[in-house]
């Protein structure tokens, strides 16, 4: 495994009065995909915002390639970062009045700052073939169904060629079949772009198919690492109550 690109260290995210997330430690390295497995509520989708850059933390810090993000790092510092970083959301985030080549372009354009229209147009040809997604280039995103849009926000996250790309729930909403169409487009892509890629899921099914190492959050904290096969064989009361469906977001066994 090759040197992490993003550590968290002993970070912590407090909303209001409630600590959300509970001296934090993770890695992630070029090439590898991990997933952080959890119940609702226990802290996933704070973790991928920490690492996007948009969420602040409170506690401890976080090294983003040779850069440290701490309490004290203002907005404007990490903005070079996020060019380094490809995020898909939970629900997509298209924009509705633009087409897909021009959801495509956009981080090009905006991010990026690149004006030239043929090279813009040669980018998002290529990430359209990349998705199998070739014959939609002017249709909007309410005439795609569910896992085209999925496919059309990853193709988006990779236009740019980032390091990292990081993926909120991306087979919510799908059915089994084209949910594992996703996982396999994750793993094909991650390859062909040598990306490091953390996937934030509750499906336990795609988390199996598509890591290299799994992370198990509940109440904030991590309460379990390891690899796939070591999740198979173990024995560890929190993986347990997870894969029975019975772990809490406070930590307890639910009635």
């Amino acid at each position: 495994m090759s040197p992490p690109v993003v550590t968290l260290e002993e970070v912590s995210v407090f909303f209001g009065s409630k600590e959300a997330l509970k001296s934090i430690n993770l890695s992630l390295s070029m090439g590898e995909v991990k997933c952080i497995l959890g119940p609702s509520g226990c802290g996933k989708t704070t973790t991928l915002r920490v690492i996007a850059g948009l969420q602040k933390i409170q506690k401890g810090r976080m090294k983003l390639f040779d850069s440290y993000v701490t309490p004290e790092t203002e907005e404007k510092d990490l903005a070079d970062f996020r060019k380094r970083l490809g995020v898909v959301f939970q629900g997509g985030a298209l924009f509705d009045s633009l087409t897909v080549g021009q959801n495509i372009a956009f981080p090009l354009k905006y991010c990026r700052g690149i004006e030239d229209r043929a090279f813009i147009e040669k980018k998002v040809k290529e990430m359209l073939d990349h998705v199998e997604l070739e014959d939609v280039r002017e249709l909007y995103p309410s005439e795609l169904s569910g896992g085209m849009r999925k496919r059309v926000a990853i193709a988006r996250a990779l236009v740019h060629e980032p390091e990292v790309l990081l993926l909120d729930e991306p087979t919510t909403g799908l059915d089994p079949l084209t949910a594992r169409h996703i996982d396999a487009l994750i793993v094909t892509l991650c390859r062909r772009f040598q990306v490091a890629v953390l996937v934030v899921t509750h499906d336990m099914v795609s988390a199996l198919g598509i890591a290299d190492r799994l992370v198990l959050m509940d109440d904030g904290r991590v309460v379990w690492r390891g690899t796939c096969d070591e999740w198979n064989k173990m024995d560890d009361p929190a993986v347990k109550r997870f894969a029975a469906g019975l772990i809490s977001v406070r930590g307890g066994d639910l009635p």
